[in-house]
């Protein structure tokens, strides 16, 4: 009984329902081809819609509405060409607000009326739309999908999916975000949500892939269109990036990458990708912070950033370099870097290096042995182009060296030295070649033409193979500190010279080419014991002299030779082996071999042999007498039959000079 009651109640519900839908399109056809199409159009939307040209088509649930340019003025301003709705008449009626399944328009212009301005509020709810190639502000709308969007006064909410906004300024175009949007006081709020977005930006050649972004984007459209500041976030599988954007009077963008270094190429900006240099690094490290800000003002723009690697791998850099950590800048392409490792100049293995991506450059920075500032700058291949810092000694006051760019100074009590050194220096050898041009010195004036060169092992501060020919100047230095003497030409040349030079005492090795003419000296002229005993040599010369009568060179406290030329090997400050050391006094000429050593630096020790040969004639015995023997030079030295009686049938005579300053001995040889 109660099923047959109910099933009656249904068919009289179906039959109203029936007749209500009947009339409702009779209603609607009605409306399609009836002259109040356009009232009823006013009357639902209030008379803020205008519009040129319009066209209905009648609907299941209501009315599908094309517009053409039309124009509607509510508290969103939208001016466009095409506007298609689809008006469900049933739902409106029901729900007291403008209902729409779906709204679609393009080629529009939105903008934000003033909020101070009274205007008939008319709620909406729109349950799909697409928005294509309008703007917003300084935004461009290239596509946005918005579902279950509804109005409440001034206020209204959406949510959107797969859309895609552009600006006018750096940040180009964010494409393929999802989320969900607000406006309230004539702020619009898009709080995103999407797993896969593309990112275009200025700094950027390409646009960038972003996985699973989220984040608050804040638009203001009060007084004039602002960015406020918005705060966006985005992972891959290696990082995680984070955006910052505000745009005010300028616009500024900050990006922050943490993660591996795997995507520091895909998210340096494009001046730095596009380096040949950086994309060749190679750089690698499990722990990457980046930071990089850009500001545009007018038509100014302002890059800079960093990149900053913990326990970083640095392949271009050959020699190992422990890097703890590099700082990568990228507004002027340069790497600064903490590392341990060693380097010449200093026993400590803190290091700080940069190196420049413009000028492919690195410089090595440390604090020497007495805290003080040193650097090397070198290339990928580790050719040396400057240094910058001082040497002294670690005990002692006796040298320091002054590195200035390729520039060497060299400063000690008795030598200043400066000269240049070439690019052949390589911090990646075991030996630095110095190839040295433009040479100054105090004391010595080099031979130009002479290619001077030596290998400095900066390990060890010793040098090796010095090759070089340079004169003694007759300065004020040789005046004050050697008396009495004078010359007119005097050379040095070395033949693969070595010399030790890390402590405060200078060792030489090596062969020591030595010329000079017209030399005059006294036995006050040197304090070198050794060059003393020359004096034993100039008493034959002097004899020789007055007996030809050249009184001019006759001088009884001074010693003349008119020419040397000779060569000596110098093993440290040990020994001096002399071979064919000639001088040639005139009426005479002597010829010196031997060795000369010593254990306490005084070089007081010798083993000569000394051939001298006279132009003298006459018999002459008895002017021994006249001039007493030995100089006061030679000490106490024994002199055995330096003269023998029967001298004017001899003119070679050969000695043996053997002992030291206290006890030296002349005996014919």
């Amino acid at each position: 009984m109660v099923k047959k009651y109910l099933i009656g109640i249904l068919r009289i519900f179906l039959y109203l329902l029936a007749v209500f839908l009947l009339g409702f399109h009779l209603f609607g056809i009605s409306l399609n081809f009836s002259n109040i199409n356009s009232f009823f159009i006013n009357k639902i939307f209030a008379g803020k819609l205008s519009y040129e040209g319009i066209s209905f088509r009648q609907s299941l649930k209501g009315i599908d509405i094309n517009l053409e340019n039309f124009n509607y003025d509510g508290d969103i301003k939208v001016e466009g060409q095409n506007l298609f709705l689809k008006l469900n008449l049933l739902n409106s009626f029901l729900s007291k607000e403008v209902y729409i399944d779906f709204l679609f328009f393009d080629e529009a212009s939105i903008k934000v009326n003033p909020s101070n301005e009274r205007r008939n509020i008319i709620n909406f709810f729109v349950k799909e739309g697409r928005i294509k190639r309008a703007s917003l502000g300084k935004a461009n709308i290239e596509s946005l999908n918005i579902a279950n969007l509804r109005t409440e006064g001034r206020r209204f909410g959406f949510t959107f999916k797969e859309s895609s906004i552009s600006f006018d300024n750096t940040l180009k175009n964010i494409s393929g975000f999802s989320g969900i949007a607000s406006f309230e006081n004539q702020k619009l709020k898009l709080l995103i949500d999407s797993n896969i977005a593309l990112f275009n930006l200025d700094i950027y050649q390409e646009e960038r892939v972003l996985s699973d972004l989220r984040g608050l984007l804040s638009l203001d459209f009060k007084d004039k269109f602002k960015i406020l500041p918005s705060f966006l976030n985005a992972k891959t599988a290696n990082s995680e990036q984070f955006f910052n954007i505000n745009f005010d009077e300028a616009l500024i963008l900050n990006v922050l990458t943490i993660g591996d270094s795997r995507d520091i190429y895909y998210w340096a900006p494009s001046n730095l990708a596009s380096n040949y240099s950086f994309r060749q690094s190679n750089i690698f490290s499990e722990d990457v912070k980046s930071i990089f800000s850009f500001t545009l003002l007018n038509d100014n723009r302002s890059l800079s950033g960093k990149i900053l690697l913990s326990n970083p791998k640095v392949p271009f850099l050959k020699r190992n370099f422990d890097i703890n950590s590099v700082e990568m800048n990228i507004d002027n392409f340069k790497i600064d870097a903490v590392a341990n490792g060693t380097l010449p100049f200093t026993d400590s293995e803190n290091l700080y290096l940069d190196y420049s991506f413009a000028e492919e450059v690195f410089k090595a920075s440390f604090l020497d042995d007495f805290k003080d500032p040193f650097s090397i700058s070198f290339d990928n291949k580790g050719s040396v182009s400057a240094i910058n810092g001082s040497l002294k000694p670690k005990i002692g006051t006796g040298y320091h060296i002054n590195f200035f760019d390729n520039q060497v100074f060299v400063n000690s009590d008795l030598l200043q030295l400066k000269f240049l050194f070439s690019k052949n220096l390589n911090i990646f050898a075991d030996n630095y070649l110095f190839e040295i041009s433009k040479i100054d010195s105090n004391l010595f004036t080099f031979e130009q033409e002479y290619p001077s060169r030596f290998n400095f092992d900066l390990s060890n501060l010793s040098v090796k193979n010095l090759n070089t020919k340079f004169y003694i100047n007759y300065s004020n230095y040789v005046k004050e500190n050697f008396p009495n003497l004078t010359f007119e030409k005097f050379s040095i040349e070395t033949k693969n010279i070595s010399a030790n030079i890390s402590s405060n005492s200078l060792e030489f090795f090596g062969n020591f080419l030595v010329d000079g003419e017209d030399i005059k000296y006294s036995d006050a002229s040197f304090d070198f014991d050794a060059l003393r005993v020359l004096s034993l040599i100039d008493l034959r010369t002097s004899f020789s002299s007055f007996l030809n009568l050249n009184f001019d060179k006759y001088e009884r406290d001074s010693f003349y030779v008119d020419r040397l030329d000779g060569e000596m090997l110098i093993q440290g400050n040990n020994l001096i082996n002399i071979s064919n050391l000639e001088l040639d006094f005139g009426p005479a000429k002597a010829d010196i071999n031997g060795s000369i050593l010593t254990n306490s630096l005084l070089y007081d020790t010798y083993d000569l042999n000394l051939d001298f040969t006279t132009k003298i004639s006459q018999a002459l015995p008895w002017y021994v007498a006249i001039f007493g023997g030995i100089p006061a030079a030679a000490g106490t030295a024994i002199v055995t039959g330096i003269l023998d009686d029967n001298i004017n049938e001899i003119t070679k005579t050969s000695y043996k000079i053997k002992g030291n300053n206290n006890n030296l001995e002349v005996l014919n040889n």
